[in-house]
């Protein structure tokens, strides 16, 4: 009898915890959990379910809709949510009583739901809401926002001032909405004290390029929003969060390439009226945070591959819990915590399964660690799982880490070996069993797997973040091949028999190693840019050329042109299977065009482009992923596999 191994059906029946909050008494539950993919012309549903902490939660709805956001009032007697159940698409207020179960509209707010937050005493609540038209974040597949019971428009006209993302207050008991004019600025993200103290990552502009330059403002709300303070970064902004009694602001800074997933500096600023100076607390590559009093502030971080909590203050803080795990829902991380600081939830997820929602305690002699408080994945039989270890090697004089799978029940000797190129560049990988890049997939294929950390990536302190800047395509794709290196002299992997795909800048990175080297048997970019100028000019986060490749694009000598892998296709000797998604606006689907005809024009290699149709940034339709995985296993089956004979 022949041993299962994991297949893609499996996969995406997976259950996604996407978000998660506990009460503040700490005594309920509040999880809302995706499905692993979506249906036509839909993202993958994500429903709410709530229950004890440590008990039984149930599914509160079975609507094939989107919930997220879910927020505790500070009574613990209701809890606040965005969901688009009424008009597809579009994400609006709900008020849940948890002891009825029955889930109520509440205002009048005109765009889409991103972020809620209560007033301290549960009158009212804050929404940031995002005008209709425009954009999601790459991180959050980059599609344009818009009610789906709307006829699509025709023409299509790009909204251009004034849309933008807006705060609104709501009154808790007639659902009176009213917009907070914060002077015509664009809000990205906020923190509110529940009282007269607001915070927000502001910038003139509401495209996402408007983002990396985006400063703070702190604002006094009685008689109208009035900005009182400010500070101008020279990286980029998130995660604001006021201590409580608004004395106080943190919040995290450092090189992103991706809003929404930033891992940066902790800073904190003592509030006063002017510029604020904020000053580091200590803690880098942190991607969440939040008070734990009016000193000290709770923090997630990684730590390479790895995960870490500790704590920061002014005098001094301390790491909490240290593992090889992955905390939060793909990009995203958020912990919650009760009111006083007994302990902390998240969505956790290691290499050995899927993910769950779990609890550290706070406090103790005894070391923290995880305990699982769900079991939406418990009966899934995925046979013998991979192995995953962390390696490291050297390139350029410093050391680069990387994660190695590989197959169950199988001597690691001279394999097949497909190297998975990470998205940003400002991300890393972790470990993550359900990673959409299909590690645990090709692993179970009989494929060797690396998943490399060059420069560039997160988890490493911001010098190594930041050290591809203006070299893109230079010592990153060293550092990747010196890997290749290792694993080769290692006897683990065939040199013969290497393939490389990667999403976004993983994408960029496996089309722009094909016209560098002809090492690879075959190539996979996904939702790969091509060309960078062109890039710039068309998708929706074109700052990016300026802030990694050239400050002037248009520099027809400058790296924006020269690191383009659409200039050196001629160079192409490489198999090559392009994927992009038609709806995707970080990386238009016209940048794998460029990149199929220059590499048809040549006549003399083998490539092929898929596009699918109602995707964005990410592909997300289950029939669509399904054929991902397929057409990739046969291309690198035929091309990788057996090009050792």
């Amino acid at each position: 009898m022949s041993t299962p191994t994991l297949t893609i059906e499996q996969l995406l029946d997976t259950r996604h915890p996407a978000g998660v909050a506990v009460s503040p008494d700490g005594a309920q539950l509040a999880v809302v959990v995706a499905d692993g993919a979506g249906q036509p012309g839909r993202a993958p549903a994500a429903r709410l379910w709530l229950g004890p902490l440590g008990g039984t939660v149930r599914q509160v709805t079975g609507l094939d809709c989107t919930d997220g956001v879910p927020r505790w009032s500070p009574s613990g007697t209701e809890l606040a949510i965005a969901s688009d159940r009424e008009h597809a698409g579009r994400m609006s207020l709900y008020i849940v009583a948890p002891a009825a179960g029955t889930v109520s509209p509440l205002g009048q707010v005109a765009g889409s739901v991103e972020e809620i937050a209560w007033a301290a005493d549960g009158s009212s609540l804050i929404v940031l809401a995002a005008d209709l038209g425009l954009d999601t974040a790459g991180a959050l597949n980059a599609v344009l926002i818009a009610d789906a019971a709307q006829a699509a428009p025709d023409p299509l006209v790009l909204p251009g001032p004034p849309a933008l993302r807006r705060l609104c207050q709501v009154d808790r008991a007639s659902g009176a909405t009213r917009e907070i004019d914060l002077g015509g600025l664009n809000a990205w993200d906020f923190s509110w004290d529940g009282a007269g103290t607001l915070a927000a990552i502001v910038s003139a502009g509401s495209g996402e390029s408007d983002w990396y330059t985006a400063a703070i403002g702190v604002y006094q709300l009685a008689g109208g929003a009035r900005q009182v303070a400010a500070y101008q970064p020279r990286w980029q902004l998130g995660v604001p969060r006021l201590a409580p009694g608004g004395q106080r602001l943190a919040f995290l800074e450092g090189v992103c390439s991706d809003r929404g997933i930033l891992a940066g500096e902790l800073m904190v600023a003592d509030l006063a009226p002017g510029d604020l100076a904020p000053r580091p607390l200590g803690p880098d590559n942190v991607k969440y945070l939040d008070w734990r009093d009016g000193e000290s502030l709770l923090y997630a971080a990684a730590d390479g591959a790895r995960s870490v909590i500790g704590t920061a203050g002014p005098g001094g803080g301390a790491v909490l819990w240290r593992g090889d795990l992955t905390l939060g829902d793909g990009y995203h991380v958020r912990t919650s915590g009760d009111a006083a600081g007994r302990q902390v939830v998240a969505v956790t997820e290691g290499a050995s399964g899927p993910p769950e929602v779990a609890c550290l305690p706070l406090g103790g002699d005894a070391p923290a660690a995880w305990t699982p408080v769900t079991g939406f994945n418990a009966g899934l039989d995925a046979g013998p799982a991979p192995s995953w270890e962390s390696v490291t090697w050297t390139s350029d004089g410093h050391q680069v880490e990387g994660l190695l799978v590989l197959p169950p029940g199988r001597a690691a000797e001279r394999l097949p070996l497909v190297v998975l190129l990470h998205g940003g560049p400002t991300w890393g990988w972790g470990y993550q069993w359900s990673n959409a890049d299909f590690p645990v997939l090709w692993a179970a294929a009989g494929y060797a797997v690396l998943l490399p950390n060059p420069r560039g990536s997160a988890g490493y302190g911001q010098a190594f973040a930041r050290a591809n800047i203006h070299d893109m395509g230079g010592g990153e794709l060293r550092d990747v091949l010196a890997g290749v290196d290792m694993l080769i002299e290692a006897g683990i992997a065939d040199e013969r028999r290497l393939g490389v795909t990667g999403a976004s800048h993983g994408g960029y990175l496996a089309s722009w190693a094909v016209t560098q080297t002809g090492r690879f048997a075959a190539a996979i970019p996904v939702a790969a840019p091509s060309n960078r100028l062109s890039k710039h000019n068309t998708g929706n986060n074109g700052y990016v050329e300026q802030l990694f490749y050239d400050p002037d694009p248009y520099d027809v000598t400058g790296r924006a042109l020269s690191r383009s892998p659409i200039v050196h296709v001629r160079q192409v000797a490489t198999p090559t299977l392009l994927i992009h998604g038609e709806l995707d606006r970080c990386v238009p689907v016209s940048q794998a065009y460029e990149m199929y005809h220059g590499i048809a024009r040549l006549g003399t290699v083998p490539v092929q482009l898929v596009v699918y149709p109602r995707e964005g940034h990410s592909i997300s339709e289950r029939a669509h992923v399904t054929d991902v995985w397929q057409r990739s296993r046969a291309w690198f089956d035929r091309y990788v596999a057996g090009a050792g004979g």
